[in-house]
């Protein structure tokens, strides 16, 4: 905690939203990949909602906000920022009341909604499957299976000072997180919002991103091998794209096919 406190910690560039909870420590970058990870609250009783933006490719805290809104509201509020930060994966926990803001999220039609897998364990193939939708859950989903593993990697990232933390409100609530009753949650009498919506965060993006890499790798070792089978046979296919522009046009002896969607 020192450490943060002495390295990373600063005041936002600005403060944002009706209720001026929305704080920003960098702006958008178009060359960059983000995500904003959400925990969702009722907005009317003593917990609150909480996100985060961050860089993905840093590990860096570039945004969060904290407050009381209704879960629709919240939602457009996550639209929002989501759709400001190049189009940043979504993550809303879908426990309880988070429903109702992934259900607003839909309704706005946003096309980055992170989806989980239904099976009991996450692999390439599983995430890969997020092209079935009947396989998949919109949201993020909490268990007593995932809660362990979300607050261990919180655990990994800060001890080896992997993530980048700007924000003293979660720096607060990283020190009233305790074990109270065989559970790790913040003492009594404080909240441990942004904590959990940052260690969901950290999560994710060592879980389903790399996942998502890993399948990229995959359908590229995929077209790769139609090159290798060109190499055996030159009358099976054939590639007729610019090696420059679309090197996956190929030519199966009747017609011409853009494969490139497989990398998507």
């Amino acid at each position: 905690m020192m450490f943060y406190e002495q390295t990373y910690l600063k005041d936002p560039l600005e403060r944002r939203g009706v209720d001026g909870n929305l704080w920003i420590w960098e702006g958008v970058d178009y060359t960059k990949s983000y995500m904003v990870v959400a925990d969702v609250a009722r907005g009317d009783s003593a917990d609150y909602s909480a996100f985060h933006v961050f860089d993905v490719e840093t590990c860096t805290q570039v945004a969060e906000y904290k407050g009381k809104l209704s879960p629709k509201d919240y939602g457009n509020v996550l639209v929002g920022i989501a759709t400001e930060y190049n189009q940043a994966l979504l993550v809303i926990e879908n426990a309880n009341i988070g429903w109702a803001t992934i259900e607003q999220v839909m309704e706005r039609q946003y096309s980055n909604l992170y989806y989980s897998s239904t099976s009991q364990m996450e692999t390439v193939e599983s995430y890969m499957s997020k092209y079935e939708r009947d396989k998949l859950v919109p949201g993020f989903t909490m268990s007593v299976r995932t809660r362990p593993l979300v607050i261990a990697k919180m655990i990994e990232y800060i001890r080896e000072r992997g993530v980048t933390i700007q924000s003293k409100r979660l720096l607060g609530e990283m020190r009233v997180f305790v074990w109270k009753n065989g559970k790790p949650q913040a003492q009594t009498n404080y909240n441990d919002d942004l904590l959990i919506s940052a260690a969901t965060a950290l999560y994710v993006r060592d879980t389903a991103l790399r996942l998502r890499q890993q399948g990229m790798d995959l359908a590229r070792a995929q077209l790769s091998s139609f090159t290798n089978l060109n190499a055996k046979n030159k009358a099976i296919i054939k590639s007729v794209g610019s090696p420059q522009n679309n090197p996956y046009i190929i030519d199966n002896g009747r017609t011409t096919e853009d494969i490139s969607w497989l990398l998507k």
